[in-house]
This record gives C-alpha cells, sequence and structure tokens, in this order.
C-alpha cells in the first residue's frame, strides 16, 4: 500500500505526464496544419554533384524525387559537398519531405519537442508540476520565432530537433562529470553521443564546443569519459564547420535583414538590438546576476560558464558573419532562456507566489494556444488557395482580411517573400507571382 507522500508522487508524475503530451498534442496540431513548405519543397529532390552552383533550382533535379534512403544518402553525400554541411539533419529532412512522408514527420516532431520540454526540466532541475508549468510556460513565450518548430520539417529538424539533441547532450555531460568511473564501452557510446551532437547544426555546436574548450583548460584534470565525451563534440563539430558547403556558405552573403550584410558591425549590433527578447533576456540575467549576492555570482557563474562561454561566442559568431538572420541567434537565446531559469531558482521565491504564477502561466497559455490555433487554420487555408491559384494562373493575392497579431506572428507564418514564390515556382513548373 502506497504512502501518502508515494502517493501525491505519483499524481505529479501523471500530472507532468499530461501536460507534456498536451504541448505534443499541440505541436502536432500546429505541425500537422502545414503542408511541405519553404526549404522543403526543394529537399524532395535528389541533389546533383555539380561544381560552383548555389541556386537551388540548377543544383537539385527536380525529376528526380528523393524515394529510398539509398537515395537520400547519395543526395547528401552532394548536399554535403556544394549545398550545406549538416548532413546528418538534411538526410533526415530529405527522407521525410521525399518518401517517409509529412503525417509520420507530424508525429515524430510532436515526440521530439515533449522530448525537448523534458529535458529543459530535466536540465533546470525542475521535478514538482508547479516548477514545471512555469518552465513550460516562460520556453512558450519567451523563445522567439517558434514557427522554426513546426512550420516546415527542415527549420524544425535544424532547431527543435537540434535544440532537444543539445539539452540533452548538456545533462549527459553533467551525469559524466559526477560519475566518472565507468567501463571502456560506456566511453565509447559517451563518444558517438558527442560526435552525433556535434555533427548536426554549427551554430548550436560551435559556441558549444569554444564554451567546453574553456572550461576545461580550467578543468584539466576531469577523468577520461569526460574528455570522451567532449572529444566526440568536437570531431562533430569539425565535420560540418570544415565541410566544403559550409566555408562556401561562410564567405557568401546572403543577408535576411535588408542592409546586413558585408556593410558594417553597427548595422548588424542594430539587427540583433532589434530582436527585443534577445535583449530583454540579456538584461534579466545580468540583473539577476546584480541581485543574487557576490557569493553566488562567483558559484553560478562556475557552474554555468561552459554555458556563458557559449552565449559569448555565439554573439561574436553572428556579428562576424556576412549574413544575418533572426534563427542565426536562435541558440543564444535558448541558453539565455534556461539561464534565466536557472537564476529564478537562486532566488527562493514562496511556494505560494510560485504557484500564483503558475497558475496565470497555465491561464495565459489556455487562451493563446486556441487563438493560435484558430489563425493557424486560417492561414494553412490561406496557403492552399494560393497554390491553388498559382497551379491555375501563375498569379496569387494575399487575403487582405488576414491580418496576424503580434502575439500571433512569431508562432505562424505566411507566405515569406521572394523565397517562397521561387520554391513555388520549382515545385510547381512554372514561374509564379504572388501579389500582396
Amino acid at each position: 500500500m502506497m504512502t501518502p507522500k508515494k502517493d501525491m508522487t505519483v499524481m505529479q508524475g501523471l500530472l507532468l505526464g499530461l501536460l507534456l503530451a498536451v504541448m505534443g498534442i499541440v505541436n502536432y496540431l500546429l505541425t500537422a496544419d502545414n503542408p511541405l513548405r519553404f526549404d522543403d519543397l526543394i529537399y524532395q529532390y535528389f541533389c546533383q554533384d555539380i561544381d560552383g552552383v548555389m541556386d537551388a533550382s540548377e543544383l537539385y533535379d527536380t525529376n528526380n524525387r528523393i524515394d529510398s534512403f539509398a537515395e537520400a544518402f547519395q543526395s547528401q553525400c552532394n548536399h554535403y559537398m556544394h549545398h550545406n554541411g549538416r548532413f546528418l539533419l538534411h538526410f533526415l529532412v530529405q527522407s521525410f519531405c521525399g518518401f517517409l512522408g509529412k503525417p509520420l514527420f507530424n508525429v515524430c516532431n510532436a515526440l521530439v519537442y515533449m522530448l525537448f520540454l523534458y529535458g529543459c526540466l530535466r536540465l533546470t532541475r525542475v521535478k514538482d508540476l508547479t516548477g514545471a508549468a512555469l518552465v513550460v510556460g516562460v520556453l512558450w513565450f519567451l523563445l522567439p520565432v517558434q514557427c522554426i518548430f513546426t512550420m516546415s520539417v527542415a527549420h524544425a529538424v535544424n532547431y527543435l530537433w537540434v535544440s532537444t539533441l543539445v539539452v540533452w547532450f548538456l545533462i549527459l555531460l553533467r551525469w559524466v562529470i559526477s560519475h566518472q568511473e565507468m567501463s571502456w564501452g560506456v566511453g565509447v557510446l559517451l563518444f558517438l553521443a558527442g560526435l552525433v551532437t556535434g555533427a548536426t547544426h554549427e551554430g548550436f555546436t560551435m559556441p558549444l564546443s569554444v564554451g567546453l574548450f574553456v572550461w576545461l583548460l580550467l578543468n584539466y584534470k576531469v577523468k577520461w569519459p569526460v574528455w570522451l565525451l567532449v572529444a566526440g563534440l568536437w570531431l562533430g563539430t569539425a565535420s560540418v564547420v570544415l565541410a566544403p558547403a559550409t566555408l562556401n556558405r561562410a564567405t557568401s552573403v546572403m543577408p535576411a535583414v535588408e542592409g546586413v550584410g558585408d556593410n558594417g558591425l553597427d548595422l548588424k549590433l542594430q539587427a540583433l538590438l532589434y530582436s527585443k527578447r534577445l535583449m530583454l533576456l540579456l538584461v534579466v540575467i545580468g540583473i539577476g546576476l546584480w541581485f543574487i549576492g557576490k557569493k553566488r555570482v562567483i558559484a553560478f557563474l562556475k557552474e554555468y560558464i561552459v554555458w556563458l562561454m557559449a552565449i559569448v561566442v555565439n554573439l561574436l559568431l553572428v556579428l562576424s558573419l556576412a549574413q544575418y538572420s533572426q534563427r542565426m541567434v536562435f541558440p543564444l537565446e535558448l541558453l539565455s532562456v534556461l539561464l534565466v531559469i536557472l537564476l529564478f531558482r537562486e532566488f527562493d521565491l514562496n511556494r505560494l507566489v510560485r504557484r500564483v504564477a503558475a497558475v496565470l502561466v497555465i491561464v495565459l497559455m489556455c487562451v493563446h494556444v486556441p487563438v493560435l490555433l484558430s489563425y493557424s487554420g486560417k492561414v494553412s487555408k490561406e496557403y492552399g488557395k494560393m497554390v491553388q491559384s498559382c497551379r491555375e494562373t501563375g498569379v496569387a493575392r494575399y487575403d487582405s482580411t488576414l491580418v496576424l497579431p503580434k502575439y500571433v506572428s512569431t508562432y505562424i507564418n505566411r507566405l515569406r517573400m521572394p523565397f517562397e514564390e521561387k520554391m513555388l515556382s520549382i515545385e510547381l513548373g512554372r514561374e509564379v507571382k504572388i501579389e500582396e
């Protein structure tokens, strides 16, 4: 017979599982609302081995749709040399877009999102339902451009799936540091885990690799399992960063913000300042560190030096590259949000205050999510009509009556011009024009 304390623990676990399941369903509904969009349209097709070509309309054979893992693998070998170094990620993307299908991806993406949220709870050491509701709410409202989690296969795999891997890598790193006695078989698995994580997205793993390099300089006496895990991360990161396609992309200029390219550091700083959430997060971190006291600040900085170094490196990386887009600062913002959550734990808030805050967050989400799903359906319907119009006449127009409020626009994307216009032209085999 279970004791009241165990009954409470079981109930807390069930409610936490229910919370994660609900969030997974929300992710599924938002993802399923969208057909293949953006880069997904071109990733359906085989990437050819052609030197000196960056234009997708020339690099991809639109008469050859990916229809097997073998074709996806060969396509990604070419892709690695000419278009993008993220072999593992885009192998998955091409498989889902080509032959596995969007319905299967919708389910997988929801499961990955649940794993991401649970990983964030583990990483921030949150075990109670009140804390879990607060963390989920903070991640929901503070993480920017959440449309990259659901609007596109390529975007979700490159950002949500990689975020999940990075979060669980940090959990694994913490575990290895505190349990350094283990067999060589486990050591090999640690190395492989680091290798897979590193070989995903350079925007996440290169700053993390530098942060771990600095940390190991200060903690070089750690035992071999830690070195194996980190060495795997470094090797995987190098495989992406030094890929021929990555080096080609690094020297090209593809500004996503008007006026931000090779035109100077000041314009990139302006673009970063325009990311209000990022500035808010950094200010909150600064204020939080100021108020927790000198001794606790030193302890906090020591424990999370890897994260802080990764944030600094990511910021410097963004400022040094020839291109800029809001997605590029997402790894920085993810770590910043998690640091904010950890800082709040340092203040030991009153239980009543935490419960009131959790209730408020849940109420806000109960209002926001249905509104968001409603607008998602409207955008999906608009997109379907525009694609049909483009197929029939080559011309489509925005629905002038549909306006996305600010509290919706970061979660849902309408047609993104001129990129999506070009992708639709390739997909439909005719030049299309989309008018506002």
